[in-house]
């Protein structure tokens, strides 16, 4: 870390400390802390500072992501109490280069297993992105449970908790016989490393709504459709000597991967995309992040309950791709664009185009609290359009650098360039 962040943490750990208080009995604060290490409470004001240095922790490069919000939070309440009412330096400074030695010096690395409701695939192990999805057989199911009980028997004094804990999951994996695992490696505390894979998670699982075809009603989706709906998953993170189990919700439109899927998805350039998520955010192009960006929309469109909800994510897809930058989303850009992706023929273009800018003036009315309503045939048209245009963007990735330069080409295009 350097220097002037860590002088940047004291001041600041100096300031709340000198706002700190002794807890009332019936004196309302948005913070309070009792603990081993000493009891404070913090003003509105003091707690105002109390965010801005944990966003401060957060930012550190190293730290992020290692660390979730609630793991940052607590060794610096310990601080705090620790510190006082009448904090020095003398006080301050060996306890923050513990904090950041320690901090600097995390290197668990966890292993995350997700189950996904609703997902099989014929293949005993598939790598997408940084997950790599396994069907849960019973040879994995046994290997799973087996090196949770060695973790657990592997402490000096065994918690009985966890060794009942251990039973009770062991019973809990022989409900997913059959289902998919998705598998995440990361050095990482639990909690961050589980907020992490459910994100890797949640991004291999964009890729797949690309292959997950359109119900026949919308009964059907309003049934099936919603990564977000209640459907129990059972998450346990295991590293050397440690233990720990998670619930989250998450479910998954009925899909199976099979070998014509796993075709399609090669011949699309799925597996190059998922080669994209493997990259750190910096190492992408702008074009590269972009095409990511488009895809979770549409995927998120996927997952919506309500047509309007699913209208309007659809809609965002395509602005993703066609917004020029520094510009607030403009109606003709975006049914220009979507004109010259899905169309040769001029004729066939200012049809899209006509019916793109009419939806657009749909949306603009959901987003405004409007009055105009979508009908079945106005989804069935945004959906198919925006799959197709990010297929499109899929296939054509390695043309542009920027969304800037897809822009550019589409302008050309438009004036009758090759």
């Amino acid at each position: 870390m350097h220097p002037r962040k860590k002088e940047e943490i004291v001041q600041r750990l100096v300031k709340i400390a000198c706002q700190a208080e002794i807890p009332e009995l019936g004196k309302s604060r948005p913070k309070t802390y009792h603990g081993e290490d000493g009891i404070f409470a913090l003003s509105k004001a003091a707690y105002g500072d109390y965010i801005e240095l944990v966003r401060t922790c957060i930012k550190e490069e190293d730290w992020g992501p290692k660390f979730s919000e609630h793991y940052i939070r607590t060794a610096l309440d310990r601080i705090l109490a620790k510190i006082g009412q009448q904090p020095t330096r003398a006080a301050i400074d060996p306890l923050v280069d513990q904090f950041i030695s320690e901090l600097n010096a995390y290197s668990d690395e966890l292993a995350v297993y997700i189950a996904i409701h609703d997902l099989s695939m014929e293949v005993e192990s598939l790598e997408i992105g940084n997950i790599i999805l396994r069907k849960a057989t019973d040879e994995f199911l046994e290997r799973l449970a087996g090196r949770m009980d060695s973790i657990i028997h592997a402490s000096e004094k065994p918690d009985p908790a966890k060794k009942s804990l251990g039973n009770l999951e062991r019973k809990r994996f022989t409900r997913h016989k059959g289902r998919v695992f998705a598998e995440y490696h990361v050095v990482a505390e639990q909690k961050r490393a589980v907020e992490r894979a459910v994100a890797e998670c949640r991004r291999v699982l964009d890729l797949l709504w690309l292959f997950v075809n359109f119900p026949d009603s919308r009964a059907a989706s309003r049934f099936h459709i919603s990564i977000e709906e209640i459907g129990e998953i059972n998450m346990s993170v295991l590293c050397e000597n440690k233990f720990y189990a998670f619930n989250s919700r998450r479910r998954f439109l009925p899909f199976h991967i099979r070998g014509d899927v796993l075709g399609e998805m090669r011949e699309m350039g799925i597996f190059e995309v998922s080669d994209l998520l493997k990259k750190p955010d910096r190492m992408l192009t702008d074009f590269e992040k972009t095409l990511i960006r488009g895809i979770h929309w549409y995927a998120a469109a996927r997952a919506q309950t309500e047509s309007d909800n699913e209208f309007l994510n659809l809609v965002v897809c395509l602005e993703t791709f066609f917004t020029p930058e520094n510009k607030d989303p403009i109606a003709p850009s975006i049914a220009e664009g979507v004109a010259i992706v899905l169309a040769q023929e001029a004729s066939v273009r200012l049809g899209i185009k006509k019916t793109v800018k009419d939806l657009y003036g749909i949306r603009s009315g959901i987003s405004h609290g409007g009055r105009k309503a979508v009908t079945d045939s106005d989804l069935t048209w945004l959906r198919e359009a925006a799959l197709y245009v990010t297929e499109w963007m899929i296939k054509n990735r390695k043309q542009f650098n920027s969304r800037q330069q897809l822009c550019d080409w589409i302008e050309l295009k438009r004036l009758g360039g090759a």
